[in-house]
Formats: C-alpha cells, sequence, structure tokens
C-alpha cells in the first residue's frame, strides 16, 4: 500500500473528526447529568423569603 501525504492527510482529517465527535458526545452528556443533579439539588433546597439579597456591611470584621 503506497502512503503518500494525501492519503496520510484524509486519515489524520478523518481520526481527528471521530475523536473530536467522541469528545463532543462524552462532555455532552457527562454536561446532561450533571445539569439533572444541579436542578435535583436546586428543588430540595429551602429558600429563605426574608432574604432579599442585600449585604449589610458589619463593623466587626
Amino acid at each position: 500500500m503506497n502512503l503518500d501525504w494525501s492519503n496520510f492527510s484524509m486519515y489524520y482529517v478523518v481520526v481527528n473528526i471521530i475523536i473530536m465527535v467522541v469528545f463532543t458526545a462524552v462532555s455532552a452528556i457527562g454536561g446532561g447529568f450533571d445539569l439533572a443533579y444541579l436542578l435535583k439539588e436546586l428543588h430540595k433546597k429551602q429558600v429563605d423569603e426574608l432574604d432579599d439579597g442585600r449585604v449589610i456591611e458589619d463593623s466587626s470584621e
């Protein structure tokens, strides 16, 4: 089999595309699991209705 530069380049590109597709799929699946976990944990959290988000500076620093 004669492996010249055009064949090498084609194989190089194809292998990189395969690696990219696998990496993207694994990252998307893992991100989906993490997002589901985050949403599940956020639904468990107790909400303090008195907390309006303000920060009052304290002199006891």
